[in-house]
C-alpha cells in the first residue's frame, strides 16, 4: 500500500527572491486575496516532504486526501490513505459503546466508497478543516476521542452551507501518525453521510 499523499508530492519552482531585508508588499488587500480552497491547501501541504512535515500536517494531509477522494468516489486513491487494520466506525454523536464493532476491512471500504455520490468538496474554503489533538476533539465528539490514542489526529469537518451529497453536520476522520506516514484509522465520517438529506 502506497504511502498517504505521495501521489500529491510536487517539486516547487522557485525564482529568485528578494533580500530578506527588503521584503516584497502585496499589492492586494487581503480581505480580497483568493480564499485558499481544499484541494489547493492538500496541495500545498504535499510539497513538503513526509521527513520534514509536522505531525499535524502529515494527519491534516492524510486526512484531506481520503476526504477528498470519499467525495469523488475514488476509492483506489482513498485505500491509500487507509490503515491496515482497517476503519473503525465511531459514534457522530454520544458516548462509545463499550464494544464499537470490528473495523472495516478495505474490501467493504472499496464498494461503500465507489457508491458514495460525488460532492464538489475540493472547491470548499480549507478553513473547514481542522486538525485536533484527542483533548480538543473531545469538546466535539467524545465518543470518538474516548476511542483515540493521545498522539492521534481527529481531522474535522466543519460545515458552512448546503454542499449537495456531502454531511451537513461536523464529522471526523481519525489520523494515527508513525514516524513519517499518517493513515486513516477511522471515525465518524460515513455515519455523517449517510445521514445527510
Amino acid at each position: 500500500m502506497l504511502a498517504c499523499g505521495v501521489a500529491f508530492l510536487s517539486v516547487l519552482a522557485i525564482g529568485d527572491q528578494a533580500p530578506a531585508s527588503a521584503p516584497v508588499a502585496s499589492s492586494t488587500p487581503a480581505a480580497s486575496r483568493p480564499v485558499e480552497t481544499v484541494s489547493q491547501q492538500l496541495a500545498r501541504l504535499s510539497t513538503t516532504a513526509p521527513a520534514d512535515a509536522s505531525k499535524h500536517d502529515l494527519a491534516l494531509r492524510a486526512g484531506l486526501q481520503f476526504c477528498l477522494a470519499v467525495a469523488a468516489a475514488d476509492a483506489r486513491r482513498a485505500l491509500e490513505c487507509l490503515d491496515a487494520t482497517g476503519y473503525q466506525p465511531l459514534p457522530l454523536r454520544g458516548p462509545l459503546l463499550d464494544e464499537p464493532g470490528k473495523p472495516i476491512g478495505a474490501a467493504a471500504m472499496r464498494i461503500r466508497i465507489e457508491q458514495q455520490p460525488h460532492a464538489a468538496l475540493g472547491a470548499e474554503p480549507a478553513g473547514r478543516f481542522a486538525a485536533l489533538q484527542r483533548r480538543a476533539a473531545a469538546e466535539l465528539f467524545p465518543g470518538v476521542a474516548r476511542w483515540m490514542l493521545d498522539d492521534d489526529w481527529a481531522i474535522v469537518f466543519t460545515p458552512g452551507g448546503a454542499l449537495p451529497n456531502w454531511s451537513q453536520d461536523s464529522c471526523c476522520v481519525v489520523v494515527r501518525v508513525r514516524a513519517t506516514r499518517a493513515t486513516v484509522i477511522g471515525g465518524n465520517l460515513f455515519a455523517a453521510l449517510e445521514a445527510a438529506p
